[in-house]
């Protein structure tokens, strides 16, 4: 077990070289790992990684040789059900997006839930919708010292549903009243740890040193800045259901035929690769180095390779960060989460 703890991932070319489209074969031989069951997500930032569910977050440091549970749900007691939906981790924090309803749907209430280091779960945000009028809590990013989410209120009686978009930072300086809205559940009094960025838009989808990643719609990017100037960016290529990840000074796009660069200030193309596969979602970008599903990209050169988990099949899921690559991957009836050094990929 001492060796298990501190061990390097030893990663092994398989035998083959090739597959079928021109890709490598890269085997994860991971030595450094813990033991979970019920996962099919994970998030994760430097050298901390959770993997997650619905009702389920294990919290795990590179080289720890256990990590932690969080339920991130409440008590059914006089709902229909309750779930987790989004989630994040920014440095100490780790934080998620939780719903609740009745009526089928009809009457949803939603939160923002920030743990903090060893903490409890605080919830910070509320929004409440009641038959298709009232407010969401609908998007959530992080990284660093950075965590973002998207809040909207919409009317569907009205010929503009989205009647106001915000646009949120977690934590930091010159904070204001997080959303809040009573509703199904008695919720604590407001924070006051949030700052609107002013920008009309509600879906974040990444961050990035301080600056977030938003979109408008097919085509339309927006970057905000730290100190809450955004500009727009025309990617005509995007589609709402593709991947897309803020990466320092580059925009990844990842659509159903190629992975794409651009220039992050100016909406440029740097290149393009073509991927061999229709995957175009769970895209994870640090440094040169791209992850999707089970494919590995380098940036630069547009080397592909296809990952392998212990046992030969395809990884459960994969996320990328400044550290390495956390991977959960099945061991006959076993489920593990394993760490690479960034330098071993």
């Amino acid at each position: 077990m001492r060796g298990l703890a501190v061990a390097a991932v030893t990663l092994l070319f398989s035998a083959g070289g090739s597959t079928a489209s021109g890709t490598s074969k890269l085997t994860l031989r991971p030595t450094s790992s813990i033991p979970l069951s019920g996962y099919s997500k994970v998030i994760a930032d430097g050298r901390r990684a959770a993997a997650v569910a619905p009702c389920g977050i294990m919290l795990w440091t590179a080289g720890k040789r256990t990590g932690s549970f969080t339920d991130p749900c409440r008590p059914l007691s006089g709902l229909d059900d309750s779930d987790a939906y989004a989630f994040a981790l920014a440095g100490n924090r780790l934080a998620w997006l939780r719903e609740e309803w009745v009526s089928h749907g009809m009457v949803v209430q939603t939160e923002l839930v920030v743990k903090t280091g060893a903490g409890k779960p605080r919830e910070i945000a509320s929004a409440y919708e009641e038959y298709q009028e009232g407010s969401w809590l609908l998007s959530l990013a992080g990284a660093g010292d950075t965590l973002a989410a998207g809040w909207t209120y919409e009317s569907f009686a009205d010929e503009t549903p989205v009647l106001d978009e915000r646009v949120y930072r977690i934590g930091g300086g010159s904070s204001g009243q997080c959303p809040s809205a009573s509703g199904l559940l008695p919720n604590p009094p407001a924070a006051h740890i949030c700052r609107d960025t002013g920008v009309f838009g509600s879906s974040v989808r990444s961050v990035s040193q301080g600056r977030i990643l938003v979109t408008f719609g097919a085509g339309s990017v927006g970057i905000i800045d730290r100190n809450n100037q955004e500009h727009d960016l025309s990617i005509p290529r995007y589609g709402e259901s593709d991947a897309i990840v803020l990466a320092g000074s580059k925009v990844v796009l990842l659509n159903p035929k190629s992975l794409e660069i651009y220039d992050a200030d100016t909406g440029e193309m740097i290149d393009h690769w073509g991927t061999g596969t229709s995957v175009h979602r769970n895209l994870s970008v640090a440094g040169d180095l791209a992850v999707f599903g089970s494919h590995l990209m380098h940036l630069r050169s547009g080397a592909h390779s296809t990952l392998v988990a212990p046992g030969g099949k395809p990884p459960i899921a994969t996320r990328l960060s400044s550290a390495g690559l956390f991977f959960l991957y099945k061991v006959g009836r076993t489920e593990r989460l394993g760490f690479v050094r960034a330098s071993r990929l």
